[in-house]
């Protein structure tokens, strides 16, 4: 048994030398073996490298989501439609339609400024200059960061349909990946 054992390189070049005078479709069956191999290693590649780039731009999804989008989603969405003390706040003279902590604030323009490349150039400098028109409100002790709808409005309709599209995106994604 142990005197049968043959290496692959062994039975390729035994495959290699019985095949070596044979001729199929005017070609050395030689030829036809290393153009299938050659076939087979280029699909391989081809498999590889769509996988690596599946993989990146899944990663890629996940960091703008995790640190711009979903992030930014959240403040905003409580800055308009958080229905706690921000209502007293924003009905303040003049009255405003999205209401910031300080936090919230530093965080968001940190956010901005940290991955806006996530946001693309013309979104990030508009939601940077939007950031600049605030006034500022005390209140109970605290100070709040208050925005007219007309200056935040349009950046965060595109935050939050560019983050329901990440998602759906990543989902996908991730389908894929579990049916490979």
């Amino acid at each position: 048994m142990i005197g049968q054992v043959l290496t692959n390189s062994t039975v390729t070049t035994t495959v290699l030398q019985q095949a070596s005078g044979a001729v199929f479709l005017g070609l050395p069956v030689t030829d036809w073996i290393t153009a299938g191999a050659g076939v087979v290693v280029a699909f391989f590649a081809y498999v590889t490298v769509r996988e690596a780039q599946r993989n990146r731009r899944k990663d890629v999804v996940e960091k703008m989501l995790d640190n711009v989008y979903s992030p930014l989603y959240e403040i905003l969405r409580r800055a308009q439609f958080a229905d706690n003390w921000r209502n007293e706040v924003r009905r303040i003279d003049p009255p405003r339609e999205y209401v910031l902590e300080e936090r919230e604030f530093t965080e968001a323009r940190n956010i901005v400024e940290r991955f806006g490349h996530y946001l693309g150039h013309v979104e990030r400098m508009a939601v940077t200059n939007a950031l600049e028109k605030y006034d500022i409100i005390g209140h109970g002790g605290k100070k709040y960061y208050r925005f007219r709808l007309v200056d935040i409005n349009e950046h965060w309709i595109y935050i939050w349909k560019t983050c329901e599209s990440l998602r759906r995106e990543l989902e996908e994604l991730t389908k894929r990946k579990r049916k490979t």
